[in-house]
């Protein structure tokens, strides 16, 4: 039985359905470019303009410039405000398997839009969870000191 093969647009190789993205509208209901190629583009789209389209999320988001993002970054000696975990590329992420991975994130107090600090994903989510509440804070702090 032969196999569905498929041109990629990009690198021109034939190569299975399987090598290929779902897309509804496309020749076999699968994307022109074979994965490989599409990681590549993805790749070379980000790479120059990373920086830029940071700073442009760091200003819609929060009011803050990529550079004062760097100034709480170095103040903060690179660490997490909270935990003082530095974060790794996230490339040694995948090898170690350990640690955060990219950046940090901006805390900020959902009421006013008061940057607050830097934090690690798992401390700027554990107070997102706490719904920003010093109260809820003390009382998670409460329990687990009585359950120790």
């Amino acid at each position: 039985m032969n196999e569905i093969t498929k041109k990629c647009t990009r690198c021109s190789e034939d190569k299975p359905l399987a090598a290929y993205g779902k897309n509804p509208k496309g020749i076999h209901g699968r994307q022109s470019r074979c994965n490989p190629c599409l990681a590549i583009v993805a790749r070379e789209r980000r790479g120059g303009a990373q920086g830029k389209d940071l700073d442009t999320h760091l200003q819609r988001t929060f009011g803050i410039t990529l550079e004062q993002y760097t100034e709480m970054l170095q103040a903060q000696n690179g660490a997490c405000a909270i935990c003082g975990d530095i974060p790794i590329p996230l490339d040694e992420y995948r090898i170690r398997k350990q640690g955060i991975s990219t950046r940090l994130a901006v805390d900020h107090c959902h009421e006013t839009g008061r940057v607050r600090g830097l934090l690690c994903s798992p401390c700027n989510k554990g107070i997102g969870q706490l719904r920003d509440s010093p109260a809820l804070v003390r009382k998670a702090l409460a329990y687990l000191r009585g359950a120790t």
